[in-house]
Parts: structure tokens; sequence; C-alpha cells
């Protein structure tokens, strides 16, 4: 059984990779992320973001002093 379409908003806007509700049906929150933007902000422990597209992943990839949690 999937996720209900308020549970995948749910998971959309607060993005929680532990929680075992969120694979028992992961695609459609995937899907809405994007939909979103290529990249999120979940604020779950204390808040990070979350990169869907290709082109935000190569980015940040390819910039490490610009996307890094290591703290200057």
């Amino acid at each position: 059984m999937g996720l209900s379409a308020d549970r995948v908003k749910h998971f959309v806007d607060n993005f929680d990779y532990h929680d075992p509700e969120f694979w028992s049906d992961p695609h459609p929150v995937y899907a809405g992320m994007r939909r979103t933007g290529e990249v999120v902000h979940s604020p779950v422990y204390g808040g990070h973001w979350v990169v869907t597209g290709y082109d935000a992943a190569l980015e940040a990839l390819q910039h490490p002093e610009s996307f890094s949690s290591t703290i200057i």
C-alpha cells in the first residue's frame, strides 16, 4: 500500500530518510521533491538541504567550498 497524498506532502515538506513510513513508498516523495525544485529544504534534524536534480548535484559536487557542512 502506497503513501496517501497527505503523507507524500508531509515527507516533501519534512524529508526524513530514517522514517520507516517513508520507505513504504519513497518514489512519489522523490517525484514531489523534484517538482518543488532541484534543491529543497527540510526542517528535520535541525534543518538540511536535499539536492534532487542532476544540474544542482553537479554544481554542488564541483564546488565543495560553497556546498559543505564544514564550519570555516
